[in-house]
């Protein structure tokens, strides 16, 4: 698990990464959307999500005492569920500004 998880923040950190460079997903969702409250959703959860991560990853690491089966099973759980609810954040924005771009109507 450690290993995998060290696989998931260096793919959390490109993704912040890519996803808010001046090109990226956020900056062209922003640009076309007048940086709704959405947007400052997805960011905080970038920051969040990698924050989790390396938490869980240093107690790992450390093998921390007090950091039991359960424990290790609800953290990587909740970090699961908090990439699935960023992913379809970020896919409904990226939808939208489409829908945007293309001369829909928002």
């Amino acid at each position: 698990m450690h290993a995998a998880l060290g696989s998931v923040i260096e793919a959390l950190k490109a993704h912040r990464k890519s996803a808010e460079n001046n090109g990226g997903v956020i900056a062209q969702a922003e640009a076309l959307l007048d940086r709704p409250p959405a947007i400052a959703v997805a960011l905080n959860q970038h920051k969040r999500l990698v924050r989790k991560a390396s938490q869980l990853f240093v107690a790992l690491d450390t093998n921390e005492p007090a950091l039991g089966f359960r424990d290790i099973r609800r953290r990587g759980w909740l970090l699961a569920s908090s990439l699935q609810d960023h992913r379809a954040l970020e896919a409904d924005l990226i939808l939208e500004a489409f829908h945007l771009d293309i001369g829909g109507q928002g």
